[in-house]
């Protein structure tokens, strides 16, 4: 199932051109991570490579990454960490971990790929001979979209996969060491999750957006709370002093009513709801022209929760 749709509304003249105004909406399908036992399991993989130098061959630089578990849903962090081990005669740069959305659209026979960074976290260099750890790092999962759209089989047309990169980068001549955990993106987590999300009193199921300025074509779901008397987000973008720039001011809008599925967790509170990490995107068609109206500048929206920073460690390499 695709996460974008647009509702259509055209008005048909005898005499004139026929207008047409569209609204785009986002639908997300449920992918309940309790539906799969093996996300609950930690993430462990290996790897290593040696470097070589005309005759000689150095030792190994062995890399090994664990992540706590391999399922989540927005708002929860990935904890992750590594040991690497550098036997060989090379300094290492970095090292460095990333979330990455790999998208495949199909049509017919033809296929596209895309791959693209969703966050990315770097650390030091690693001499020859030394070790060097990641220790419970605490990784983000922002708004996004749920693995294969939220169906329990990739969708046909397309295919959304997360993985976590982990890549030890060599100084000089030589490639990478790469090491990959697959992780599944869902939007109802784990339910020993339950308890570790904390729910704001004042807007409990509710989500916030920037405000958007007025001349930019754009509609926002939902109708606006009233904002807290102490709320300093209203200041204004600029300083008028000196020019400063402010933080763009937050308004608060009602969620969606949830889907009857999520009543299965009467200990579940309520998910919050923010703009896609992609932010917004014109959506203008080929077949849009002068006489089409809309908002052609759209943002998705998607479930995401607020989450205690865990400190638990994760399992031993």
């Amino acid at each position: 199932m695709c996460d974008h749709h647009r509702w259509n509304a055209e008005l048909n003249w005898s005499w004139l051109w026929n207008h047409r105004t569209k609204m785009n909406i986002t639908v997300i399908s449920i992918l309940d991570l309790n539906q799969f036992p093996e996300c609950s399991e930690p993430g462990h993989e290996s790897n290593s490579k040696t470097f070589c130098c005309l005759c000689c061959t150095s030792g190994p630089l062995t890399s090994n990454i664990v992540t706590d578990k391999t399922g989540f849903v927005p708002g929860e962090y990935i904890i992750v960490s590594a040991m690497i081990e550098n036997q060989s005669r090379k300094d290492m740069k970095t090292t460095e971990v990333k979330l990455v959305e790999k998208v495949i659209y199909r049509a017919g026979p033809e296929t596209k790929e895309s791959e693209r960074t969703v966050m990315e976290m770097k650390k030091g260099e690693i001499e020859s001979g030394d070790n060097f750890e990641w220790d419970r790092e605490p990784v983000l999962v922002p708004p996004l979209a749920p693995t294969w759209l939220g169906g329990c089989k990739p969708c046909g047309i397309i295919e959304v996969t997360y993985t976590l990169s982990f890549r030890v980068n060599p100084h000089g001549v030589g490639f990478s060491l790469y090491t990959h955990i697959p992780i599944l993106i869902g939007n109802i987590p784990l339910r020993p999750m339950f308890n570790k999300i904390k729910q704001d009193p004042g807007f409990a199921g509710g989500f916030a957006v920037p405000e958007v300025p007025s001349s930019v074509p754009y509609i926002t779901p939902g109708a606006p709370l009233e904002k807290p008397e102490d709320d300093s987000s209203s200041s204004s973008s600029s300083d008028d002093e000196g020019g400063e720039e402010r933080p763009a001011p937050i308004v608060y809008y009602h969620p969606p009513p949830l889907p009857d599925y999520f009543n299965t967790y009467n200990d579940l509170p309520p998910p919050n709801y923010a703009l896609s990490k992609w932010g917004q995107v014109n959506v203008q068609a080929d077949s849009d022209d002068e006489n089409t109206s809309g908002n052609f500048h759209y943002t998705p929206v998607y479930p995401t929760y607020n989450f205690t920073q865990p400190s638990a460690p994760p399992p031993p390499y």
